[in-house]
């Protein structure tokens, strides 16, 4: 990763964006796995809880209902995030595998709200979901919130919605 210096302050949706190959999901290793083989220095407090989204979905099979109960996580709420999200009906019920890669991606978004961390780690967000769920995670954002580092190839989304960019070299 190019050297880099920024500070992500509460409520600081970070947008890390580069062309392929430039570390952008390695920074976000390095954010939340440090200390990190790297060179320069990274301070992180103890204290900050971490909630993730890899590029490819975390849970990709198995009962959704299970995956919820194992991680202690509200179904109730976690229905209500997915009807934000445009998913509706007996979701819970459906085995992840049968989900598409659109429903799999709206899974591991959903759980990242529940899970309520201090720091929210998105890489590419939005793949595989449709332009109403891009614009209803926009809006969550923007209301909510939360502090947020992500990377994303959609320039209007990164426009709408950062409060800083981090720009990464090739």
């Amino acid at each position: 990763v190019a050297k880099q210096s920024f500070t992500i302050a509460p409520g600081d949706r970070v947008a890390v964006v580069g062309p392929n190959g430039s570390g952008k999901t390695t920074l976000l290793d390095q954010i939340d796995r440090a200390p990190y083989r790297h060179t320069g220095t990274l301070l992180r407090p103890g204290y900050v809880s971490v909630a993730r989204t890899f590029q490819r979905p975390q849970w990709t099979s198995g009962s959704l209902r299970d995956r919820l109960g194992q991680a202690g996580l509200d179904e109730s709420r976690f229905r209500q995030i997915m009807a934000v999200l445009g998913v509706r009906g007996h979701v819970l019920d459906g085995r992840i595998e049968d989900f598409s890669h659109g429903q799999q991606k709206k899974v591991d978004l959903a759980r990242t709200f529940l899970i309520e961390a201090d720091l929210l780690l998105w890489d590419e967000p939005l793949n595989f979901i449709d332009i109403d769920a891009r614009e209803q995670i926009e809006d969550v954002l923007l209301r909510d919130q939360p502090t947020v580092v992500f990377v994303e190839h959609d320039t209007a989304f990164v426009d709408n919605v950062a409060t800083q960019v981090v720009r990464l070299p090739r």
